[in-house]
């Protein structure tokens, strides 16, 4: 007899079935016991072998919604008080049913913290469009004491203790309403659309206003490959700017302000201690990470030293730890431009790092300065060669600056050096030698032409990179 066993730990199954009487009969050729490592038939490099959660490829797994009646208007992002609410949170199962669980939370006091009272489960039907999308109905009844809650016509667990609570919260029954989608996967993706609202159901109507979306733009896809021969030299195939040209919407920023600017910039202000921004995989386009793996963003006064991208390609459909490459300004590569308006580019490389179609990005940004809790992104974007990074930024910083731009191949020495170089005092040699004392004697008399001007370009070169390297550690000092 022979069994396989798949396993993430095939040398500790094999030490186990060896023992006892399945290891004797191993040993007399009775049975056959093979071990085999699943991440060996893996596709990607990275050996995933973990399967999609319930929401699939899109990025929306393991979604779900919160319906709420509240006490208050909001709650800030952080705050362990939710105030006073009724709560519900509905799973689905991805197949037309779902749990509705019953939940009381109370205010936090100065003298405890509030409770979350969990009053119990009811199981509920979701109709089902073509798309996979559930439909759900909530209805809110009041008579003047009494509650009823209802989930597509399923009345929810723990009416008394509810009515109860919402009587003393607020006697006339007016509540702030709440609805809020939810993804189990950090950083992952989901949408709702509120397809109609109203007093009752005779005169619920479809909301409208700025904000509002039909079913249709909230469904999740992945969009095309761009053809790598149709983008431009020197031109990113992905910008992430103002213009939103290559995605629907703003970047979501966690402890972190965004307001778009009249040159098509950013301005960040910073909020709280951790600050990044992410932008999802919502786009209109996307690319394939082999065909343009340089990351390139160009930063004006950023008073912090590093940060980190969350580079999500293939498979990899949110932010994750161990998919996270640091940057620092003093990286091989970063440009500086300007004084007093500094702008700072910073050039990521990321070849052979991740492969596949590019889905979503997070930037963490490290503050050096806790005092200066502002800065601007100018782009950022994705390139075919950190060469062609550099040709956009010169070409952005030339049509909305006066900074001088600089050549990224040149040396140091070619960048900062004299434009003319003072060939007059080193080229002509003294035609009275005598006059320069005794010591031009023994000095020869024909001096060769190159060596001169080579002896003085060492001396000037020698000091140019003396210059700078006091520069740069006295930038570093100052940021550190």
């Amino acid at each position: 007899m022979r069994i396989d066993i798949l396993t993430l730990f095939p040398d500790t199954v094999g030490d186990v079935l060896s023992e006892s009487i399945l290891g004797r009969a191993q040993d007399r050729g009775i049975l056959r016991i093979e071990a085999h490592q699943i991440r060996d038939y893996t596709a990607n490099k990275q050996n995933q072998v973990d399967d999609y959660p319930y929401g699939g490829e899109d990025g929306a797994a393991d979604h779900w919604l919160s319906f709420n009646l509240s006490d208050r208007e909001n709650v800030a992002p952080g705050d362990i008080d939710f105030g006073n609410n009724w709560l519900c949170l509905i799973r689905g199962a991805g197949s037309g049913s779902a749990s509705v669980q019953s939940f009381v939370t109370t205010q936090t006091t100065d003298e405890a913290v509030g409770s979350f009272g969990h009053k119990g489960d009811v199981s509920v039907t979701a109709p089902m469009d073509d798309d996979g999308r559930e439909t759900y109905t909530f209805e809110i009844t009041h008579d003047g004491t009494n509650y009823d809650l209802k989930v597509n016509g399923v009345s929810v667990m723990g009416l008394a203790d509810i009515t109860a609570k919402l009587n003393e919260w607020n006697e006339n029954g007016e509540f702030y309403v709440g609805i809020t989608v939810h993804a189990g996967v950090k950083d992952a993706s989901a949408s709702l659309t509120v397809t109609k609202f109203g007093t009752s159901a005779a005169d619920a109507t479809t909301p409208v206003g700025s904000d509002s979306r039909q079913p249709e733009d909230n469904k999740l896809v992945f969009g095309d490959l761009i053809d790598p021969t149709t983008i431009p030299e020197n031109t990113p195939a992905l910008l992430w700017d103002a213009t939103k040209q290559s995605f629907k919407d703003d970047p979501a920023g966690v402890d972190m302000k965004l307001t778009a600017q009249g040159d098509d910039s950013y301005h960040l202000q910073v909020t709280g201690p951790a600050p990044y921004f992410q932008w999802s995989i919502k786009s209109e386009l996307t690319v394939n990470q082999s065909d343009f793996p340089v990351f390139a963003m160009l930063m004006k006064n950023f008073w912090g030293d590093n940060g980190g991208i969350y580079y999500c390609s293939g498979d990899i459909l949110s932010a994750r730890d161990d998919y996270v490459v640091r940057w620092s300004i003093f990286d091989e590569g970063c440009q500086f431009y300007g004084e007093d308006e500094e702008y700072i580019f910073v050039p990521v490389d990321l070849t052979d790092m991740w492969e596949g179609r590019f889905n979503s990005i997070r930037l963490d940004f490290n503050m050096a300065d806790e005092t200066v809790r502002e800065f601007e992104l100018c782009f950022a974007g994705m390139f075919r060669s950190v060469d062609e990074a550099y040709a956009y930024a010169n070409e952005w910083l030339a049509g909305n600056t006066e900074v001088e731009t600089k050549d990224p191949n040149a040396t140091e020495e070619e960048t900062d050096a004299p434009t003319e170089a003072p060939t007059d005092e080193v080229t002509e040699a003294p035609t009275d030698a005598p006059e320069q004392g005794g010591d031009a004697t023994e000095a020869p008399t024909e001096a060769p032409t190159e060596a001169p001007e080579s002896g003085c370009g060492s001396v000037m070169g020698f000091g140019v990179i003396a210059l700078l390297g006091a520069a740069f550690v006295a930038l570093k000092k100052d940021r550190e």
